[in-house]
């Protein structure tokens, strides 16, 4: 048997984040929004739209770690309260979605229309940028929630693109998707505040930042977590929110296991402007998603908002599992068939369960996502055969053929046990595991040939890579990807920006002075062989392979040897396989998936190595070599000159580093970057 698992140290991880937190405060990662000026015109319900064919300075974050309760009402007092705190039918909202454990911090800008059936929310500093966009709405993502356009509304998301080949990369586009509603789904307005205040119960006053506030609280208990939502909002009049938290706290572990807060730095009334929901003159719009698959792709909020429904058994279930995991219905028709899913899927995890495999399954938060919307967490384009894409990837990536090794090699090998193997991530409802898949044996080789672990940038290849036939969230392909990197290098995620789960700009261009990784080749192994799979993972380290992430036996996976034989061999999924091993006589591959954290052991899987199970074998490996030669004759193993390292060590390191905001936050938020980087009092950030 060969240790080539790990165990996570959740209380080092958790005390890791809190760290993380205040050194984000403290080094004034919140920007300021300038404010925006309101045009405002009277509407008109009735009048005919004019873009049918869809082609028409932050506050600092508010501290809440000196509040102090002040008092608690009786029930009367609390029932009075919550019927007389009420929020405008239009408001506009300024804020920050926080999710710690992904170490995203996601500023928005909503304004909600109300009966009008509209909203439109900007992610990442959705302002007009001369310096990128000359002039076009540059927004990192505008969403737009549409109940007036086509029969059953629409879904809009403007994305900037990157198509040039050529070096430069700072030059980019802007394109639009759109999703239709559905008639038993129509789309309509997204708020981004609670709006069912019902299931809240008045618990006292507190100051925050020395402004009164009323505290509201949820409480749920899911077997042996409790979760806990808080919603505060103003003492004085208007009301208006201020910051909406999530806990959710392992009593059995003793460790927070979900975390999120939605911070309001600004609200208030807003005269509803037409002109402020209207799709920008310039965008193109012809590419339209109709699986329900892209809902929150398009509607991130939706994620963040719930409403509760009241129902028997499953329906008490059902809540629990909205509330750990952020769901939210308006709909009544979806709900009743979200829970549909929800009820055949907790039957499957438990029969499964019960048969005693190999692996065991765990309810995760895709238990209500139907087959089309999983697709969203793949992202994987597969080459059909020849053509001139095939004749490309001969001549870019060749096979590397091996001599007869004078070390025999290792029975088992786990690159994490030897800092070439970075924290599994979380590709989020984009369908980029294609960068993930790509950034794994660049930071094996990088590691190997430095002695030194690096995060590079899966946003850089996501944002950069257009040229090269890759599509952002919509899908691309790991070995034009790592094509495009051998050219250009890739920066690490401390230069770039961290990752954002969308479309963003593509910087990092020579004169902007990015920590870059550079290599020589990019190589292969032949494919359907185990052993040559095995000699490239001693030699090169962590490769590029695809897997088929199709079985609802892989997407509930949590633990053990995967070997559920029906998983096909026709791939869809790109990851990075880090090693291999052997437990109880049953040999199988380390995968590093793209899922996150809580997916899996800590984002890993174990796939038994018996008939190409899930087609690891299916395509060539694909792996890095900082090296010009291949040539190994006589060569030993790079692994055994390494010496083995704590592998929550080394994601403590890349914790810290990765959440730093980069001086290109200034890029997206700011008119000009030269200008910011020549300002003496200008802030910046190692």
């Amino acid at each position: 048997m060969c240790n080539g698992h790990f165990i996570a140290n959740a209380a080092v991880f958790w005390i890791i984040f809190t760290i993380v937190l205040f050194c984000n405060r403290n080094e004034g990662q919140h920007y300021f929004f300038e404010e925006i000026n309101q045009l405002k015109s009277n509407f008109d319900p009735d009048q005919e739209e004019t873009d049918k064919d869809l082609t028409g300075v932050l506050e600092p974050v508010i501290t809440f770690e000196n509040a102090t309760l002040l008092k608690d009402d009786d029930q009367e007092e609390n029932k009075s309260l919550l019927e007389k705190i009420t929020f405008p039918e239009f408001y506009h909202s300024q804020g920050i979605i926080s999710l710690p454990y992904d170490g995203i911090i996601e500023p928005f800008e909503a304004w909600y229309g109300g009966r009008h059936k509209m909203s439109r929310i900007d992610y990442y500093y959705g302002k007009t940028n001369q310096y990128l966009l000359h002039d076009m709405p540059t927004g990192m993502d505008k969403t737009f929630q549409r109940g007036d356009l086509m029969p059953y509304g629409a879904l809009v998301k403007l994305v900037p693109a990157h198509w040039k080949k050529g070096d430069d990369l700072d030059e980019n586009t802007q394109s639009c998707w759109y999703r239709p509603g559905f008639r038993w789904s129509p789309e309509k307005g997204q708020s981004v505040v609670p709006k069912n205040l019902k299931k809240f119960k008045y618990v006292g006053e507190e100051i925050h930042s020395g402004m009164p506030v009323y505290k509201l609280q949820r409480t749920a208990t899911v077997y042996k977590k409790n979760n806990t939502y808080t919603l505060y909002v103003t003492k004085a009049k208007p009301y208006r929110p201020v910051r909406y938290v999530m806990h959710g706290y392992d009593t059995l572990l003793h460790s927070f296991y979900d975390h999120y807060v939605v911070d309001y730095l600004s609200f208030h009334k807003w005269d509803f402007d037409f002109n402020i929901m209207k799709i920008p003159k310039g965008a193109s719009c012809k590419k339209k998603i109709q699986k329900m698959k892209s809902r929150y792709h398009f509607n991130p909020m939706a994620e963040f908002m719930h409403e509760n429904f009241e129902d028997g058994e499953v329906e008490q279930m059902f809540e629990e599992f909205k509330r750990t995991h952020k769901k939210s219905y308006d709909d009544p028709t979806e709900h009743e068939q979200r829970k549909h899913i929800f009820r055949h899927n907790m039957r499957f995890i438990s029969s499964k369960n019960r048969a005693a495999l190999n692996f065991t399954l765990a309810p995760n938060e895709l238990s209500d996502v139907t087959d089309d919307e999983f697709e969203m967490y793949k992202g994987l384009l597969i080459d059909p055969g020849g053509g001139d894409d095939e004749t490309l990837k001969k001549q870019e990536i060749p096979e590397a053929r091996f001599n007869t090794p004078d070390t025999p090699l290792p029975k088992c090998l786990d690159w994490r046990e030897y800092g070439a193997v970075t924290p599994a991530k979380a590709q989020g409802l984009c369908g980029s595991c294609w960068t993930f898949s790509s950034t794994g044996p660049i930071e094996g080789a990088y590691a190997i040939q430095t002695g030194k672990l690096m995060d590079v940038s899966e946003q850089q290849l996501m944002d950069c890579s257009w040229g090269f036939g890759n599509s952002g969230c919509r899908g691309g392909y790991s070995w034009k990807a790592l094509v495009w990197a051998k050219r250009h290098g890739v920066a690490s995620s401390s230069s770039y920006g961290r990752y954002l789960a969308q479309e963003g700009f593509c910087h990092c261009a020579k004169e902007d002075g990015c920590d870059v990784v550079k290599f020589k080749r990019v190589v292969t192994v032949k494919k359907k062989d185990a052993e040559a799979l095995k000699h490239g993972l001693a030699k090169f380290g962590p490769a590029s392979i695809a897997i088929s992430a199709s079985r609802k036996t892989l997407k509930f996976y949590n633990s053990g040897i995967y070997d559920d034989e029906d998983c096909s061999t026709q791939t869809n999924h790109g990851v990075v396989v880090v090693g291999y091993g052997e437990e109880n006589g049953t040999s199988y591959w380390i995968v590093k998936n793209s899922w996150g954290k809580f997916w899996g052991e800590e984002g890993f899987v174990k796939i038994a190595m018996k008939d190409n199970l899930c087609g690891v074998l299916t395509n060539e490996p694909i792996f890095v070599t900082m090296n010009e030669t291949l040539d190994d004759a006589g060569e030993s193993y790079p692994f055994m000159r390494m010496k083995k390292q704590s592998f929550v060590d080394v994601e403590k390191k890349l914790n810290v580093t990765a959440l730093k905001l980069s001086p290109f936050d200034y890029k997206r938020s700011r008119t000009r970057f030269e200008e910011l980087a020549k300002e003496p009092d200008k802030r910046t950030f190692s």
